[in-house]
């Protein structure tokens, strides 16, 4: 699946980007799956575990390819505390009771 993910990320730019990583993640499934709708509750499972999976390797792929990260690769820090902000907490308020919680 590493080496089909890999190939699939190179072909399709868009999915490299964190914001459309479940979307394209369920299309790489469907595509090199044999899933038939309507799935069964034991075939969802299937899928969720072939998910899971890959996601897996997409990061890892990202992690280990530089030049296949998104545009939006190094933001997630900068979304995280805009969005922290917006729901009136303090920026790194979950990073922070993390801590909290590690050293008490």
């Amino acid at each position: 699946m590493k080496d089909k993910l890999k190939t699939f990320l190179e072909n399709h730019i868009e999915a490299r980007e964190r914001r459309y990583r479940e979307r394209h993640l369920v299309d790489f499934i469907l595509e090199n799956g044999e899933y038939k709708f309507p799935l069964t509750k034991s075939r969802l499972i299937d899928f969720v575990h072939d998910f899971a999976s890959a996601d897996r390797y997409w990061r890892m792929t990202l992690k280990e390819r530089k030049d296949l990260r998104g545009k939006d690769y190094d933001t997630k820090d900068i979304v995280e505390q805009q969005k922290e902000i917006e729901l009136g907490f303090s920026p790194n308020h979950y990073k922070d009771v993390a801590t909290l919680k590690r050293l008490s």
